[in-house]
């Protein structure tokens, strides 16, 4: 009975450069046993699990289960060395047959994936700015100064078109300073890196990193021999100019993956 309940469904971790059955215990999610079910020369690594999601209104669970996830796939990582991840909850209708399907089907789209990644990962690069940096800049800007010396003892009422053009002109000089910035942080390292996505949303999420606004926020893939000279060229910008970096990793490349399995 157990045996059938669990049989309904396969969680997907992560697809590995290897081609041999593998065991890795109890140390999924509910401690659920993994392993890694294979096909030529990749596999998936996988617990079997009911063909339904993991869902809970406990934060504390859900957190034990994504880093239960990260976990296998990190070990995975360590143990074979290049790994596509697949997002959390993950999961298959079916069982082992369902999986090697998929990895047969799939075949050609994976093993070019693993063929990108090898000798890379994921990192994560935040670039913050002080508000001071860019008030400065907006202070020199001749077009604002004008505006502002215009609105001067005015009432606020025969000035109220006026200071929304100033505001509007304040908007956009900001975001061109800020666009420049950016631009010339991306050009310093886009020879570095071998893929890199902005996070847009970050970006308008008004997150501060010691009383500074984000700038930018990326996700780059880097081969292993550029990571020292990525963080040499980040840690020439942490401090300077007003700015602070975070640089974390390195992580799976998640980022880079998008439409690995459709839930079958």
């Amino acid at each position: 009975m157990q045996e059938e309940a669990l049989g309904e469904g396969t969680y997907l971790y992560c697809v590995a450069n290897h081609g041999r059955r593998a065991s890795f215990g109890s140390i999924g999610l509910d401690n659920a046993i993994v392993h890694a079910v294979p096909f030529r020369d990749i596999a998936a690594v996988v617990h079997p699990c009911r063909a339904d999601p993991y869902r809970t209104d406990d934060p504390k669970k859900a957190k034990r289960w994504i880093l239960a996830h990260q976990y296998v796939v990190d070990l995975a990582t360590a143990r074979f060395g290049t790994v596509i991840p697949s997002a959390f909850d993950t999961i298959f209708r079916g069982g082992e047959s369902e999986v090697e399907g998929w990895l047969e089907e799939e075949y050609e789209q994976l093993i070019g994936m693993l063929r990108r990644f090898r000798g890379k990962a994921e990192y994560g690069v935040k670039v913050y700015i002080d508000e001071g940096r860019i008030k400065e800049a907006l202070d020199g800007n001749t077009e604002i100064l004008k505006l502002r010396k215009s609105l001067e003892d005015k009432p606020d009422g025969f000035t109220y078109l006026m200071r929304k053009r100033l505001e509007q002109r304040e908007r956009v000089q900001r975001q061109v300073e800020t666009s420049v910035l950016s631009e010339k942080i991306l050009k310093e390292i886009t020879g570095i890196v071998d893929e890199m996505k902005i996070d847009g949303k970050k970006l308008d999420s008004g997150e501060e990193y010691e009383g500074k606004a984000i700038l930018l926020s990326l996700s780059c893939l880097v081969k292993d021999e550029n990571v020292d000279a990525l963080g040499s060229i980040l840690g020439d910008l942490n401090g300077s100019n007003s700015l602070a970096v975070r640089f974390t990793g390195p992580w799976p490349p998640y980022s880079f993956i998008s439409g690995l399995h459709e839930g079958r």
